[in-house]
């Protein structure tokens, strides 16, 4: 069972990466500047992913009922444990967006709220290969992560290498390399 679910989990970042590389970039519609976003899917394959993992621990519970009070619980915060990821998950992608525009970057996160980035305020792009995300580090030691499951990478990375200069995009090499993006 427990390969089963790592199977299950790797098949859905899958899915969630094939989505997003292949779907159109968003436009804002106020000023139509690219906007980037998780996938229209993303939503969906979270749903999935949450109601998969509960028909995996449904099983286990089906094969091994619980036999006492304290297994009951442990089950119980199994499930809650599940359904908070999946919330949060689901909180992620509806709340995060990246407007690019000509003086730098509109960004919205669920986490931590809305900023705006002007390009001049970015000290470097890095790619981390690691968890697949593009870092934007920005003056204050403060930081803003582009996942690679974001509709409009490519794009967004076009308009790091018109705005910004070449030796800030150094740390960023190996992404370029992976999206397909000559630097």
């Amino acid at each position: 069972m427990h390969l089963l679910g790592h199977f299950w989990m790797l098949l859905l970042h899958r899915i969630a990466r094939w989505t997003a590389r292949w779907e159109s970039p968003g436009v804002d519609p106020d000023t139509g500047l690219l906007k980037l976003r998780y996938s229209q899917f993303a939503p969906g394959l979270i749903v999935c992913g949450a109601l998969g993992s509960l028909i995996c621990v449904n099983s286990i519970v089906a094969a091994n009922p619980p036999h006492d009070t304290g297994e009951l619980i442990g089950i119980s915060a199994g499930y809650l444990v599940l359904v908070v990821l999946a919330a949060a998950l689901l909180w992620e992608c509806l709340g995060y967006n990246v407007v690019v525009g000509p003086d730098g970057l509109d960004c919205h996160s669920a986490w931590r709220g809305s900023r705006f980035i002007t390009w001049q305020a970015i000290e470097q792009l890095s790619y981390d290969p690691r968890d697949q995300s593009f870092t934007l580090n920005v003056q204050e030691g403060k930081q803003f992560r582009i996942p690679a499951a974001i509709v409009g990478v490519r794009e967004f990375l076009a308009e790091c290498q018109r705005c910004l200069p070449q030796e800030k995009l150094a740390p960023a090499e190996h992404g370029y390399r992976k999206f397909e993006v000559p630097l």
